[in-house]
């Protein structure tokens, strides 16, 4: 094979590798695959979210957060996901008792005495860039229920 022969062929794959790396800037909507990725969670622009939440109430209507514990157990995630499912199948009301229950044995929420299940839409950009951000943008009221002692 000819030097120009190789060179040319040597080109080519080099443009076929760079054709391949730059290709998923013009996939509508972008798509992520391994090993060529436009990270699609860094560079699409974010919906508000919804988050479902439950928040304890005391006597004066002030709200409190629960923690994970008192939701479900003491992961995060998992709290986060019961929250979803209850709210998703209908049940919010049942989790809202259950968890009602659990602040009614606590010490430490012993001024709570009302127990709210919601659904508070966010938007990520406000959220994290503007003072009053982290104030849901609207509320959906899932279920209440009082804490009995």
């Amino acid at each position: 094979m000819s030097e120009r022969a190789v060179q040319l062929y040597a080109v080519s794959i080099g443009a076929l590798f760079f054709g391949a790396m730059v290709s998923p800037l013009f996939k509508d909507p972008p798509r992520d695959s391994f090993p060529l990725s436009d990270y699609p969670m860094f560079s699409s622009v974010r919906e508000a979210a919804f988050l479902q939440i439950a928040v304890g109430v005391d006597g004066d209507g002030t709200e409190h957060r629960l923690p994970p514990f008192i939701i479900a157990n003491r992961e995060v995630m998992q709290a986060a996901q019961t929250l979803r499912r209850a709210v998703r199948q209908n049940r919010s009301y049942e989790l809202c008792r259950e968890i009602a229950g659990r602040v009614a044995s606590s010490r430490a929420h012993a001024a709570l005495e009302r127990i709210r299940i919601e659904s508070r839409l966010f938007d990520p950009a406000r959220y994290f860039s503007e003072p009053d951000g982290s104030e849901p943008i609207e509320r959906r009221r899932h279920a209440e229920c009082r804490v009995r002692r």
